[in-house]
């Protein structure tokens, strides 16, 4: 038989407590410390297992950890490089806007009825056939021709000056041609004879 101090012993609820200075000896046979020698080996296998699940749980989530801060550190990278590209955009976008201010507008419009066509349409409508043909047609294609001709060499001096010509030039051959049959009536009637 061995003996175990054990230096605390409680009796009972509330009751009194033993301790150092009134020692306790219990005495256990051996067949008991083999068994708290099991239990504590097993308890001992049970903590080192604990330990060691513990320890690689540590180690994954320290993985885990690594993952987490080197995707930040790609995701910081990225945004860097964003920001980068963001601020040539803004500028690029800058730049373009004040070349776009700078730029003059047109002065003509790509497409625009040409000066002199409603008047012309007008004066067709109401001139006979023979004028039309003789007299309005080929000074509408002269002035036309002159027109296109400035156009093309950017003169726009000439091209207004002769947006307003044309328009008179028209209404000049129509008063002349009226002028011209006139005097043709009245040659007509004096002597009796006609042309035609």
């Amino acid at each position: 038989m061995i003996e175990i101090r054990k230096p605390w012993k409680q009796e009972g609820l509330g009751g009194a407590k033993e301790g150092p200075l009134t020692s306790v000896w219990e005495t256990m046979n051996i067949d008991q410390l083999r068994d708290l020698g099991l239990e504590a080996q097993k308890q001992a296998a049970g903590f080192a297992k604990e330990l060691l699940q513990s320890l690689q749980e540590d180690e994954a989530l320290e993985a885990k950890l690594a993952e987490i801060h080197a995707s930040a550190a790609k995701t910081e990278e990225r945004l860097r490089a964003a920001q980068v590209h963001m601020d040539f955009v803004e500028t690029l976008a800058s730049k373009t806007l004040e070349e776009f201010k700078r730029l003059e507008p047109r002065t003509t419009p790509k497409i625009e009825i040409p000066p002199g066509h409603r008047l012309f349409s007008f004066l067709t409508d109401f001139a006979p056939k023979k004028f039309r043909e003789h007299v309005l047609e080929p000074q509408r294609a002269d002035a036309m021709h002159e027109y296109f001709d400035a156009c093309e060499a950017g003169d726009e001096r000439k091209v207004s000056r002769l947006k307003y010509m044309i328009n008179v030039w028209l209404i000049w051959s129509v008063f002349s041609g009226a002028i011209s049959a006139m005097i043709g009536l009245l040659k007509v009637s004096s002597t009796g004879v006609s042309k035609d």
